[in-house]
C-alpha cells in the first residue's frame, strides 16, 4: 500500500524532488499543500536551450508525474467558458474563505482571458490548453500558500 502522493514527495531547498523513506516524517510536514502545488508547477516544464544573453524557451517537456500533468489540463479546458459560479455551486463558493475566493475568482477571469488571447494569436487550442494548464498551477500554488498561512496563523 502506497502513501498518498503528499506524504511521498518533499522539496527540498534547491527545487528537487526526493523521496521519503517510510518511517522517517519530513520536515515540512504541515506543509504539504505547498510542497504539492509547487511540484504542480514543475510538472510542465519548458525545454530551454540559452547560451550566454541568449534564451530560446522551447515547448513542454513531457517530464514529471504523467496524471498530476493530465490532471491540470484537464481542469484547463473549463477555462475556454466564460468565468462565472452556477447556482449549484453557490454554496460550495461561499463556504471557502474570502481571500481563497478572490484569488479564485482572478484565476478564472485571468485564464479566461489568456485562453482567448491564445486563440485569437492562432494558437491550437491544445497548445493554448497547455500554457493555461502551467498558469493554472501558479493559482493552485497561491491558493495553497493562503491556506497554509491562515492555518498557521490560527494556531
Amino acid at each position: 500500500m502506497s502513501l498518498p502522493l503528499e506524504r511521498r514527495l518533499t522539496l527540498d531547498a534547491d527545487t528537487r524532488v526526493t523521496r521519503n523513506r517510510p518511517g522517517r516524517a519530513s520536515s515540512k510536514e504541515g506543509e504539504s499543500w505547498v510542497i504539492i502545488a509547487k511540484l504542480l508547477w514543475l510538472l510542465i516544464p519548458r525545454t530551454e536551450d540559452s547560451t550566454g544573453d541568449t534564451i530560446r524557451r522551447g515547448p513542454i517537456t513531457k517530464a514529471g508525474n504523467r496524471r498530476a500533468r493530465r490532471m491540470l489540463v484537464e481542469c484547463s479546458w473549463s477555462y475556454q467558458h466564460p468565468p462565472r459560479v452556477g447556482p449549484h455551486k453557490q454554496h460550495k463558493v461561499e463556504a471557502a474563505p474570502q481571500a481563497v475566493r478572490e484569488i479564485a475568482w482572478k484565476a478564472q477571469c485571468r485564464l479566461h482571458k489568456r485562453y482567448r488571447a491564445l486563440i485569437r494569436r492562432g494558437k491550437l487550442k491544445t497548445v493554448a490548453i497547455t500554457a493555461v494548464a502551467r498558469e493554472l498551477a501558479g493559482f493552485i500554488w497561491a491558493v495553497s500558500r493562503e491556506v497554509t498561512t491562515a492555518r498557521g496563523v490560527a494556531r
